[in-house]
């Protein structure tokens, strides 16, 4: 009896011993699993996977005293540490909006709102960042050799915090795409297929505070953008067209304008008409450098990495907006209070933040300026020097499309328009688009999918542009060892030059790549 008393005891200790470490795990669960919602001005724009920073701190104010004491202290100028949010990618419409206005140089302050939720989905509280800035975006690194999720990470820089009385939850989509599920295409001549690696990009912009006078609270103003460069890793027996480029643009001196190239990232699946396929759209890229990586023992291929600079950059994607739920919190309990807030009906009722994202058509990079690569390396667009960090280049003030621009016909074409005067095949679906607009001239890029073979699509393009009033210049075609065909068509036509691009794609259709410039009159 004495011994299964003494065994019973010792049982029940170890249980309870064991409590507070399963509460710890369950903790880590929920924070890993990103129990928390981010909402930007009333709608739902995804759910956290980490979150960080947004706590307030302020100056010390000494007075001084004739004693000799201390003297009196205050605070003044309370200010509040930047908050860093990780969510999916791709994200949703309100953040894809946020971004692009950051790349085209038009910073605008959002209220902005976090939700923390238990692990049974009952939202616990909301904080309120207002007048928050994106200050930062840092864009997921790709690895075709890795099947990690891709996440973003945003900071933003809020002027006030305080506690919210509504949680906003919703749905939007699945969740982002692994980091292994992406292609490259650039300019003309380039290879996308032999780009194994894709480096992190990392958008910033600065912050500067007015603490002058006896505000308590002090203003910022936005400085200008900077992004770091794009570095890619690419075999080195398949790069000579990189390294033909590389002798063009930078021992040969071919790096005015006219040589830089345009390009874009494409996420998700290449199926005609799929939902999912988000772009990051890059304007007048130029070659810093390519140099062979050092071989390690462990692997037997030769790689090399390139670096290039660019001037615009947009995050386009499919026009489907998420869904909003908006729930009130129930009354907080008064200040010193601990305990646990009332676990009321409408409380209980919150759905648990979903996991899922999705983007919307998101706006052109406009407004290009005339530049050489030497500029580009060394300063930045704007009049502050101080703003060029090592190693990136200034991101040109561009002006941006309305995020809510309507659909083509079918509810699934991406962007605005397509290219002016220049005519689309008839069974597609435009999954990208973008627009640069300078004194000198206009561009507009655009991608489709189609479910159309490559040589009916071929056929196609070797009449309709003729006949709308378009001049053939010059025809290639390349092999490509993982898509097949490559065909490039160069046009021209008074004041206008054309550039068709069509690719093969694994499932029997085709990707379609236009680009239509206009030369404007001198005034």
């Amino acid at each position: 009896m004495h011994r299964t008393k003494l065994f019973l005891r010792t049982a029940a200790l170890l249980a309870f011993a064991a409590c507070p470490l399963a509460l710890a795990a369950a903790d880590n669960r929920g924070v890993s699993s990103g129990r928390a919602s981010l909402a930007i001005e009333g709608v739902f724009a995804g759910s956290i996977l980490q979150k960080e920073g947004g706590e307030p701190w302020a100056s010390v104010i000494t007075q001084s005293s004739p004693s000799g004491s201390l003297g009196k202290r205050h605070v003044a100028n309370i200010q509040y540490s930047p908050l860093t949010l990780e969510i999916d990618f791709p994200p949703m419409a309100p953040v894809v909006a946020w971004i692009n206005d950051l790349c085209a140089g038009r910073p605008s302050a959002k209220n902005i709102s976090v939700t923390s939720y238990n692990d049974g989905g009952r939202a616990l509280d909301t904080m309120d960042f207002l007048s928050s800035r994106l200050i930062e975006v840092r864009f997921p690194a790709l690895d075709a050799s890795s099947s990690a999720t891709a996440r973003i990470t945003l900071v933003v820089y809020p002027e006030q915090v305080r506690a919210g009385t509504v949680a906003v939850s919703g749905s939007g989509g699945k969740r982002g795409f692994p980091v292994n599920n992406f292609a490259l295409s650039i300019g003309r001549i380039l290879s996308g297929d032999v780009v194994t690696k894709i480096d992190g990009l990392i958008i910033k912009s600065s912050v500067s505070t007015d603490t002058v006078g006896n505000f308590r609270e002090p203003t910022r103003s936005q400085g200008p953008v900077t992004a770091s460069n794009l570095v890619l890793t690419i075999n080195d027996s398949q790069a000579a067209d990189w390294k033909a480029w590389r002798d063009s643009f930078l021992i040969q001196g071919h790096h005015l304008e006219a040589d830089e190239q345009d390009g874009f990232i494409t996420f998700g699946e290449k199926r005609p008409g799929d939902a999912s396929r988000v772009s990051l759209n890059f304007s007048h890229l130029g070659l810093v450098r390519l140099v062979q990586i050092p071989k390690s023992s462990s692997e037997n291929l030769l790689r090399d990495q390139v670096e290039l600079y660019f001037e615009g950059l947009t995050l386009t994607g499919p026009n489907t907006p998420g869904t909003t739920t908006s729930t009130a919190l129930p009354a907080q309990p008064p200040a010193g209070n601990q305990s646990a807030p009332a676990d009321t009906s409408a409380a209980a009722a919150t759905p648990t933040p979903a996991e899922a994202t999705a983007t919307t058509a998101a706006p052109a990079d406009q407004g290009k300026k005339t530049t050489r690569a030497a500029a580009i390396e060394q300063a930045p667009l704007s009049t502050a020097p101080s703003a060029q960090a090592a190693g990136s280049t200034a991101v040109r003030t561009v002006e941006a499309n309305p995020p809510a621009a309507t659909p083509a016909a079918g509810g699934s074409d991406a962007g605005p328009r397509d290219p002016a005067d220049f005519p689309r095949f008839g069974e597609t679906v435009r999954t990208a688009y973008s627009a640069n607009t300078g004194k000198v001239q206009s561009d507009e890029s655009a991608t489709y999918t189609t479910n159309a073979g490559f040589d009916q699509v071929v056929a196609f393009y070797n009449g309709q542009p003729k006949s709308a009033g378009w001049e053939e210049l010059n025809r290639s075609e390349t092999s490509r060892s993982s898509s097949g065909r490559t065909m490039i068509i160069d046009w021209r036509k008074p004041q206008k030059t054309a550039q068709v691009r069509l690719n093969p794609l694994k499932n029997g259709g085709t990707e379609i790549w236009v680009t239509v410039t206009t030369q404007k009159s001198a005034k």
